[in-house]
């Protein structure tokens, strides 16, 4: 089956489509340091259907620049699929074009993605002066329905943050439904009106294997015309024990603050939850960026703190609790778990990794 990458990001959506056999036609992303991570994933599974995983080794261990990687001939069609655009009244025409050209009048099956969730998340109204009232992030799922007008695909999935559910006090997600149902879908979202609010099932990844709490809301939409029937809700949740220490992050080697490792070597054999997962690559017996941030003595300090509480205790270190003298900022109500350590022994909290 073949697909539609909208808001596609770094193309983690997408990863989970192109194991499972399905054939991505177009990722559509405005940011280009994201449209490079996806180019660069598509090289690397073109060139391992093609046997030629040495390139893609040269370039992990640069021998040949990203450049020298994305220019290979023989990956033509697969990087060019990849669109470089934000998508808006001005653009959709252009983008539409771009994606008929990959296309070659054949059939869009799927179409999946969501849009930028800042508009919609808890966090980001609560940083923005105007909480986001607005902003015109809000209504790209306009957007989105415009593509599901264009190619009139079997099945969409949509995702997003749990804050869309109270977003505008729910009028977002209202209409977004509304939107999907007038162009003949049905969605498979179980959605309660009460008295006050709306109940929306939200998705925690950790109830699907995976070491890492992040909620989630997820529309599955189907044409009204096709006999199928999908409900998230039903999914087996997996029960098995893992843990971030042992099951995660055990085959790294130690590092020291700030120091940079391009090429680490496994230090142990991969696990059983990695070999489960696909998050460790057999073809290769190293990972790359290998990355410690810096940290002052203050810092260090303070996380030689939190560590101990949270391994002796079980408990978080709130910022009120720190000692006055580690202490540089008067506001202690904002972000008072800035210092949270991550689990070793269960699932993480949410990590958030910013890009150098």
């Amino acid at each position: 089956m073949r697909y539609i990458d909208l808001f596609a990001g770094a193309g983690g959506l997408s990863e989970g489509f192109i194991r499972e056999g399905f054939e991505p036609i177009a990722h559509v992303e405005m940011n280009a340091d994201a449209c490079f991570t996806i180019k660069t994933r598509l090289a690397y599974y073109s060139l391992k259907n093609k046997g030629m995983l040495n390139i893609y080794e040269k370039y992990l261990k640069s021998e040949i620049t990203r450049d020298e990687l994305h220019s290979d001939y023989l990956l033509a069609d697969e990087l060019n699929s990849v669109i470089n655009l934000e998508i808006s009244d001005d653009t959709i025409d252009t983008i539409f074009s771009q994606i008929d050209k990959l296309n070659k009048g054949k059939k869009v099956d799927l179409i999946i993605g969501g849009p930028p969730c800042q508009a919609y998340s808890v966090i980001g109204r609560a940083r923005d002066k105007n909480k986001m009232v607005g902003d015109t992030r809000n209504r790209l799922f306009l957007q989105y329905a415009n593509f599901l007008k264009k190619y009139d695909p079997k099945v969409f999935i949509f995702e997003n943050v749990s804050g869309l559910i109270t977003a505008g006090d729910g009028k977002y997600l209202q209409e977004m439904l509304d939107k999907f149902n007038s162009l003949g879908y049905k969605v498979n979202i179980h959605l309660e009106k009460t008295k006050n609010n709306k109940k929306v099932d939200i998705f925690n990844t950790s109830d699907y294997g995976v070491l890492q709490s992040r909620k989630r809301i997820i529309i599955v939409g189907y044409k009204n015309t096709i006999d199928f029937e999908f409900d998230l809700s039903k999914f087996q949740i997996d029960t098995k024990t893992f843990n971030v220490k042992d099951d995660l992050l055990a085959d790294l080697p130690s590092l020291q603050p700030n120091e940079t490792k391009k090429i680490s070597f496994y230090s142990k054999n991969i696990t059983d939850y990695q070999q489960l997962s696909l998050l460790r690559d057999n073809d290769f017996d190293f990972t790359t960026q290998h990355i410690a941030r810096p940290h002052n003595s203050r810092d260090l300090e303070i996380y030689q703190i939190a560590i101990k509480l949270w391994l002796d205790e079980r408990k978080r270190l709130s910022y009120v609790n720190l000692r006055a003298d580690l202490k540089t900022h008067k506001n202690q109500e904002v972000f008072s778990n800035r210092f949270q350590v991550v689990n070793p022994f269960g699932v993480t909290h949410t990590v958030v990794y910013k890009a150098a």
